[in-house]
């Protein structure tokens, strides 16, 4: 911006606002979208990330204990809570 556009403090924040708006309307959307994507998953009853995240820590306790049923570990690692 030209230093006669910017005089006043209200001129500097008109040029900052109208600067940062297409950014921030983008990244806005990205998000919104990814809510949205999100309840939908929801609405179908999908998991995908939790499902994924159970199946990788049942697969790593079979591999760290492979002397015990593969099955009852599986299980108790995708029922068992995330703390």
């Amino acid at each position: 911006a030209e230093e006669k556009d910017l005089e006043t403090w209200l001129e500097v924040g008109s040029w900052t606002c109208s600067w940062m708006e297409p950014v921030l309307g983008q990244v806005s959307f990205f998000i919104l979208c990814f809510a949205f994507a999100r309840n939908q998953m929801i609405n179908l009853n999908w998991k995908p990330y939790t499902s994924a995240i159970k199946n990788l820590r049942a697969r790593r306790l079979q591999e760290r204990y492979p002397q015990m049923n593969g099955m009852i570990l599986y299980q108790f690692s995708v029922n068992a809570d995330w703390n």
